[in-house]
């Protein structure tokens, strides 16, 4: 069977009407595993919204949100004889492994992949949550009946930056970083929670050309050192005394302070 054909199966396969995969240097291996040297997983953009797409991007595709290299792709051959094939897929991100399984179900594609010991600039979809520099990062990803999500953490945090869209608050003061990401027809940031000493801050919003918008809660006590730096910064958007609401959209903070 030609590889040409077994690469073009496995991306309308592996792909849904919210999501596309990109598939590059595809090759058989033995017993029945096939390998791809890179997989990029992209959220489709809505119809009648769909700008046009940078070179070398699938028309009506945003930026990829997770890039698979030196993926391993096995078919459940029972799950064949079922007639309800699946796959399981086996690959790395940056230094970073994965592992987890794809199918089809009534509602379409069905996947779950775990992922774990991976760098924060490894996962292109963080870089579009304004999350950058270095941190030991694990995630679950799932997909069901046209929607997905992805559960991360990072733990020994060491970020550069400000929070996209919010020059109020540079990530360097968070060791710890937790999120929920849906995935639809936008990407919706249902929590994204960042820990330092004496700082808190929780995050939601969407997503929208590669970029954050939304608001942010910011929680400081007297034991946070940098407190005197930041609270000229802050002191627009105070709403009690410690507490904070800061807006912001994707082009940067939304003017007038407090909501």
């Amino acid at each position: 069977m030609p590889e040409s054909f077994l690469a073009g199966y496995l991306q309308r396969f592996l792909a849904d009407r919210n999501i596309a995969l990109e598939l590059t240097g595809f090759k058989k291996g033995v017993f029945f595993t096939l390998h791809v040297e890179r997989a990029s997983l992209k959220i489709r953009a809505p119809r009648g919204n769909q700008p046009a797409s940078p070179p070398g991007e699938g028309r009506g595709e945003g930026p990829a949100l997770v890039i698979v290299q030196n993926l391993a792709i096995t078919p459940d051959m029972l799950s064949f004889l079922k007639l309800n094939p699946r796959f399981n897929v086996i690959g790395q991100i940056g230094q970073g492994r994965v592992r987890g399984a794809a199918g089809r179900g009534r509602g379409g594609l069905t996947a779950k992949v775990h992922g774990e010991h991976i760098g924060v600039g490894s996962l292109p979809i963080l870089a579009q949550a304004g999350i950058y520099g270095e941190g030991n990062l694990a995630f679950d990803f799932r997909w069901e009946e046209s929607r997905g999500e992805i559960v991360f953490s990072i733990d020994e945090a060491r970020l550069s930056g400000i929070l996209a869209g919010n020059n109020a608050v540079p990530l360097n003061f968070f060791r710890t970083v937790k999120g929920l990401l849906t995935l639809g027809n936008t990407i919706a940031v249902n929590s994204l929670a960042l820990e330092g000493p004496g700082i808190y801050v929780r995050v939601k919003g969407e997503i929208t050309g590669g970029s954050l918008g939304g608001r942010a809660e910011v929680m400081v006590d007297a034991s946070f050192p940098q407190y005197p730096l930041l609270q000229p910064l802050l002191e627009r958007y105070l709403v009690s005394p410690g507490y904070y609401i800061i807006p912001f959209s994707h082009a940067g903070l939304t003017p007038g302070g407090r909501p």
